[in-house]
């Protein structure tokens, strides 16, 4: 029995041959959509990126010139009010060491009131130092107290911050305190009670204030399962960002001058 070979038909071949030009256009569609999503992706991580940082750098600099300024503007008053007052520990000083002088060649009848006056000399004294120190550990507590607060609104601004980003950006943010501020005051070489009282010799060091604040970006985990961003090399999508912030004291001949340092590290 003959069988006859039945060539295809021209209907068959075209149709094999559109199947294949449609695989492969839906390959190139598929190819150029998930390019197209990952541009998208790098975009969104871009921008969201820029704005948060834009953000985050306008709150740190209005900490960084309102309230760590501010912490050094009370400093800067309270060794102003110290220092008023060694024009009186030194008059004081003055009085005491004359009337410690005479008192050896006084005689009897003046003896008495020399040694009253040494006595009322000596508690002006007390009173002036008891002044000193407060103004001291009025400033320290001051300190203390707008130092916890700066923090604690600085930290408050990040967490708002993440807040409005957490449907998209994974961010980790802290601002973490460098160095604490200190009254740098000494009493001079004098001493006594109620001593005059002078700068430090690194008292720039000691006032300063300075604060970081750290940065950790990347995508969101719900957003990662979808997309899976990578860097420009493959790496994954993650970005770190620091701002420090540095405020002291300097101190010329009649004024003083703040010097403020804002900038990324």
């Amino acid at each position: 029995m003959n069988f006859l070979k039945r060539e295809p038909s021209n209907m068959t071949v075209r149709s094999a041959l559109f199947g294949k030009i449609s695989d492969s256009k839906n390959g190139f569609i598929n190819v150029y959509f998930t390019f197209f999503l990952s541009l998208l992706m790098m975009f969104m991580f871009s921008f969201g990126f820029v704005f948060y940082a834009s953000q985050s750098k306008e709150a740190f600099r209005k900490t960084c010139v309102t309230q760590a300024v501010d912490i050094q503007k009370r400093l800067i008053k309270a060794e102003k009010q110290l220092f008023a007052l060694n024009s009186v520990s030194t008059l004081l000083r003055a009085h005491l060491t004359a009337l410690y002088a005479i008192l050896p060649v006084s005689v009897p009848p003046t003896t008495a009131a020399t040694l009253a006056a040494t006595e009322e000399v000596k508690l002006l004294q007390a009173d002036l130092e008891l002044a000193q120190n407060a103004i001291i550990k009025a400033a320290e507590t001051d300190i203390a107290m707008r130092y916890g607060k700066m923090f604690f609104q600085a930290n408050k601004e990040n967490f708002e911050f993440m807040k409005s980003w957490s449907n998209f950006l994974y961010i980790l943010t802290a601002t973490v305190p460098v160095h604490y501020p200190q009254l740098a005051v000494r009493p001079d070489s004098w001493g006594g009670t109620a001593p005059n009282y002078e700068l430090e010799n690194d008292f720039e060091t000691k006032q300063r204030v300075e604060l970081k604040w750290h940065n950790f970006f990347s995508i969101n985990q719900h957003v990662q399962k979808i997309l899976n961003p990578k860097g420009f090399f493959g790496e994954p999508a993650i970005l770190n960002y620091e701002l420090v912030c540095k405020i002291q004291p300097e101190r010329r001949e009649t004024t003083w001058d703040l010097n403020i340092s804002l900038g990324k590290h």
